[in-house]
């Protein structure tokens, strides 16, 4: 059971056509400026585009201090916070 204190954050990226669905990407989120989970962006069945969640737990905090994020190909990006949590965010590649 989570506690009702535990907050969270999703994140649905969204790739050039060639990758659609970002298979491939890394994030790294930070909360309070310290790491807080690092996810990679993997297949999904093929047949939408980025469904797929990456769901990080941020615990007590309520919002990220950073998303960062290496795009398959080699593009990186970093989206400086605050970034409300306990929401879905989604971000398109540059």
């Amino acid at each position: 059971v989570v506690p009702a204190s535990s907050h969270w954050i999703d994140l649905r990226l969204k790739g050039h056509a060639s990758k659609a669905n970002a298979h491939g990407a890394v994030v790294r989120l930070e909360v309070g400026g310290a790491p807080a989970g690092m996810r990679a962006a993997e297949s999904n069945d093929g047949f939408s585009e980025s469904t797929e969640l990456l769901h990080f737990g941020l615990g007590s905090a309520t919002e990220a201090s950073k998303i960062h994020i290496l795009w398959p190909g080699g593009a990186v990006q970093d989206i400086p916070g605050p970034i409300a949590g306990d929401r879905v965010v989604e971000i398109t590649q540059p």
